[in-house]
């Protein structure tokens, strides 16, 4: 199980932590869990029991960056932000995969763990203000600027962070 999950999970663990040696540690974590949980799992495919230790693995990287408080800029009344259709996943699909890995790798974890939340794990911005305990405009503030700093770091090859 180990061979055949962790490489994936570990693209996970790296994404949500930004290092390598954070992500081996909470991969190593991650798994712990699944042992000790896998006796009492019942599952009906190879895909869902892949959905569920992802899933597993997204809980666990935000609940080691929440021990670590993780910070969230809060937003400001006069702050400009985008409205959530000006917020477009698109705009940074034209980077490519690794380039992207590296800039959101760089980001501020509350950057980070937005940006992979609402445009890795299709999560709306309304399920990230209530996973993350933030108001929803707060999760799309995270969003554009994580947006912009991959944007802005892909344009000038600048370093992300």
């Amino acid at each position: 199980m180990y061979n055949r999950y962790a490489p994936s999970l570990l693209a996970v663990c790296i994404r949500y932590m930004g290092s390598r040696d954070e992500a081996e540690d909470t991969l190593h974590d991650v798994f712990l869990k699944v042992f000790d949980k896998i006796g009492g799992l019942h599952y009906r495919s190879e895909a869902e029991l892949s959905a569920w230790l992802r899933r597993l693995c997204v809980n666990h990287c935000i609940d080691s960056l929440r021990r670590r408080k993780l910070k969230i800029v809060p937003l400001t009344e006069r702050e400009d932000v985008p409205d959530e259709k000006e917020i477009v996943v698109e705009e940074v699909k034209g980077i490519p995969p690794e380039a992207l890995l590296k800039f959101v790798s760089e980001l501020p974890p509350g950057y980070r763990t937005v940006f992979n939340l609402y445009a890795v794990e299709d999560m709306s911005h309304k399920e990230i203000g209530k996973l993350l305990g933030i108001a929803e405009r707060s999760s799309s503030s995270q969003y554009a600027r994580a947006q912009g700093a991959c944007r802005f770091s892909f344009e000038t090859g600048a370093s992300g962070g």
